[in-house]
């Protein structure tokens, strides 16, 4: 399916706030819109905490007018934190065969869902609109591009690069990607590894995530680039043992990795 962009000079842009690790709060012309909204409470099952911990709260950002959620990782779609939300919201989620996410936010009292096809913009006002693109990963997972009024972003979150995308909508303006190591339990609860085959795993890791976001510059060449995504920390006792290894890259490490693009 091809996608048709239509490429204009943006007159305005948006107020985009990073509230919190994934959380985006866009607001353009009256219209407010959060993604993957997680601002109180632990993530996998209590082993994830925010680090460093958000200053605001789900009252402190107001009513929206929509809540977009990309996938069903509990650091995206969070149920403590959506429950401070009307569940009369309109709420936009991708389109995945197994209809697992819907039935998850009908469980959680949300009424009007939008289930967005993939690569099917959907207008989100006059001049606001949207496209899902999957992820090229196993995981169902999604890119988000966001359109206000001509002002273009793409929110690779955690999805990786889909090279397909760029064919479709070509540059943006701002790219949002996650830029360090994520949820999985590899390498660090291997047994059968040496911590030094797991140090070199994390970092091999780290890299992948600094080339990833000079992929999407060098793709989509934006303007702007706002590492997201990654601010979150294990915080159980149990999980002591593991911090010393768990390595991250930080705000200066892609300063340097992105300072000889154009």
């Amino acid at each position: 399916t091809t996608v048709s962009i239509t490429h204009q000079e943006s007159t305005d842009t948006p107020t985009i706030t990073l509230v919190s690790h994934a959380t985006l709060l866009f607001e353009y012309n009256g219209f407010t819109l959060v993604t993957d909204p997680w601002l109180v409470g632990e993530a996998f099952q209590g082993s994830w905490t925010q680090y460093p911990p958000t200053p605001l709260d789900p009252d402190d950002i107001g009513e929206v007018d929509a809540i977009w959620i990309t996938h069903e990782h509990s650091d995206h779609l969070h149920p403590q934190t959506l429950a401070h939300f009307d569940g009369s919201i309109p709420v936009y989620i991708p389109e995945f065969r197994c209809q697992r996410l819907r039935r998850r936010m009908v469980e959680l009292g949300f009424s009007n869902i939008t289930v967005v096809p993939n690569r099917q913009p959907v207008q989100l006002t006059q001049d606001v609109h949207a496209i899902c693109f999957e992820s090229q990963s196993v995981w169902n997972d999604t890119l988000q591009y966001l359109n206000f009024g001509g002002f273009e972003i793409l929110n690779a979150n955690d999805a990786g690069i889909n090279r397909e995308v760029a064919d479709s909508i070509g540059t943006v303006d701002l790219v949002s990607s996650a830029f360090s190591q994520g949820a999985s339990g590899y390498p660090l609860t291997w047994t059968h590894l040496s911590e030094q085959d797991k140090q070199s795993t994390i970092r091999q890791s780290n890299s992948g995530q600094l080339h990833k976001l000079e992929g999407l510059v060098d793709l989509f060449d934006p303007d702007y680039v706002l590492p997201f995504a990654s601010f979150q920390a294990l915080w159980q006792p149990e999980h002591t043992q593991y911090l010393d290894l768990q390595e991250k890259n930080c705000p200066a490490d892609i300063v340097d990795c992105l300072d000889h693009t154009d």
